[in-house]
């Protein structure tokens, strides 16, 4: 996984947190945390990492189970591998007992992959991150949505008790 996230971040032209074992141990073992995650991995032939993807369970709010993608990254943008993490989030969310599979942001790559599903989608209406940049050019850049990757796990979504 570091050697993934290593060559993934050197490639990276979008804003995004940063991932490391460490942290993400932190961030979806959180003491107290009654939501489950399983971890996905996508290997090539030859066993190198080409994606992962990391789905929440959450426990049944009236009646209801839901599971999230909280996390997806590929080392390239092929669908093949987009396809097969979801195909395998779908697997873990139906084992999990949940009713819904969410999958929130994301950047366009990966949405089209989604859209190939015909899921079930919503706009919402306001960008999902607040922020102000001081300098005007950079505010003007990150008001673009190819500049963020967008997911639960970038914002706070993933880390509610």
């Amino acid at each position: 996984f570091a050697a993934f996230w290593a060559t993934r971040a050197q490639s990276a032209t979008a804003l995004f947190a940063k991932r490391a074992p460490e942290i993400m141990r932190w961030h979806f073992q959180a003491p107290g945390s009654t939501k489950l995650a399983t971890v996905l991995a996508c290997r090539k032939a030859d066993g190198v990492l080409a994606g992962y993807a990391i789905v929440r369970h959450e426990p049944a709010k009236d009646g209801l189970q839901r599971s999230i993608v909280a996390d997806l990254m590929t080392a390239s943008d092929d669908p093949t591998i987009i396809d097969a993490l979801i195909a395998a989030a779908y697997r873990a969310a139906r084992r999990a007992g949940s009713a819904v599979l969410e999958v929130l942001g994301y950047p366009s790559e990966i949405r089209a992959v989604l859209r190939r599903w015909r899921p079930y989608a919503r706009q919402y209406p306001a960008c999902p991150y607040f922020f102000k940049a001081l300098d005007a050019a950079l505010q003007k850049h990150l008001s673009t949505p190819d500049a963020w990757y967008a997911c639960p796990y970038d914002g706070d979504a993933t880390l509610w008790p």
